[in-house]
């Protein structure tokens, strides 16, 4: 019997334990590994929600992971990889090229880059971005020069659920996975922020390298604004925490603030408010009215601005400044039924997996 070894750039959570199915593969019988390489990919890297077990593995050098290889039965691995392929981990992906590692990428994620047009981006291109986007172009670039000459291959089996990976293993989307089991939807007498921990969320201070701004300026811009909503839909704000969020309970006033139970909170919100989340695809598949959302800080951080507004060209909806807004002009829309079943096709499921469970497509899989 095969054994799987996952290797991630962050350490263990139980968000990945749950979507990746670790306790399911496990109690196959199959023996089962973690290789946490943060501390060599991110050092100092730290989460809150980081979880201890005794298939984990630790590296902060990549020549351990050599060590580990060089042990290994390498014929008898399938190697998950959750490893952006970018230049700071090109010796690492090498290292698996070397040593002829069969190598696995799922895909959970499959809404995060859209599918829109060139000319759609140039229209929302900045001025200051172009240097980055020529920076980021120049990497890519050299990183596809070094994987020639090392003869770095790509994954052997991509999953995903989004149509932009073509050849892929058709897979859900976690959210579609956890909205089929309660589809039904009703108006709970409120409305709810989909929160993304900004500006302390791990992978803006890690893996984006972003520059300081004020919490608490963001913070009270919200603040001010939730005011506005609760004023002119006589409703509560609800505060749909991030799960790497550690909040003490007053950032967002005297508002209820609820970790891990956005698919809840969206499916009996009367509206979702949002900057631009993953979790946009329970608006979308619960039929939601939603308003996406800026600020002074938020716009600070070009990265995630250049993505909100890719997310409002593929939705079709607006921005809101909400720093300089009529409220008489804030108006959240739902999708018509055209758009919602392009969204939900496109980046959520397809016509052959959604009669499936991801659990069954993995392990049948991973465990030929």
């Amino acid at each position: 019997m095969k054994k799987i070894v996952m290797i991630g750039h962050e350490p263990l959570t139980k968000r990945t334990k749950s979507i990746f199915y670790i306790e399911d593969i496990i109690q196959t019988g199959v023996e089962f590994e973690y290789w946490d390489i943060s501390q060599y990919i991110f050092p100092g890297m730290r989460l809150t929600e980081e979880v201890e077990a005794s298939y984990i593995r630790k590296f902060s050098q990549l020549w351990q992971v050599q060590q580990q290889l060089v042990a290994a039965d390498i014929g008898n691995i399938v190697f998950v990889i959750e490893v952006r392929k970018n230049w700071q981990s090109r010796k690492f992906y090498k290292l698996l090229s070397d040593y002829h590692c069969f190598t696995v990428r799922i895909d959970m994620y499959g809404n995060t880059v859209l599918n829109i047009s060139l000319w759609q981006k140039l229209k929302i291109v900045q001025l200051e971005r172009i240097v980055k986007i020529l920076s980021n172009s120049l990497e890519e670039y050299a990183l596809n020069i070094y994987k020639t000459i090392n003869k770095v291959k790509d994954f052997d089996v991509v999953f995903s659920s989004s149509i932009l990976f073509p050849g892929r293993i058709p897979i859900n989307h976690p959210d579609y996975e956890k909205y089929l089991e309660n589809p039904s939807s009703i108006k709970g007498g409120y409305a709810v922020f989909l929160d993304i921990y900004y500006p302390l969320h791990p992978d803006l201070l890690y893996m984006m390298e972003m520059k300081a701004v004020s919490p608490l300026s963001y913070q009270e811009s919200l603040k001010t604004f939730f005011d506005k909503v609760e004023d002119k839909y006589g409703i509560p704000v609800v505060i749909a925490a991030h799960p790497k969020a550690k909040y003490v309970g007053s950032e967002f006033g005297d508002r209820k603030v609820v970790q891990g139970e956005t698919a809840s909170l969206v499916k009996d919100a009367n509206m979702v408010l949002l900057h631009t989340s993953n979790s946009v695809s329970y608006c979308i598949l619960y039929d939601k009215p939603m308003a996406l959302i800026a600020n002074k800080e938020y716009c600070k951080n070009r990265d995630l601005l250049s993505t909100q507004k890719k997310l409002s060209l593929s939705l079709k909806i607006p921005i809101f400044d909400i720093d300089h807004i009529d409220m008489t002009d804030f108006n959240p829309r739902n999708l018509s039924h055209e758009e919602r079943n392009e969204y939900i096709y496109s980046y959520l499921t397809s016509k052959t997996s959604e009669i499936k469970k991801n659990k069954d497509i993995l392990l049948g899989e991973l465990l030929k």
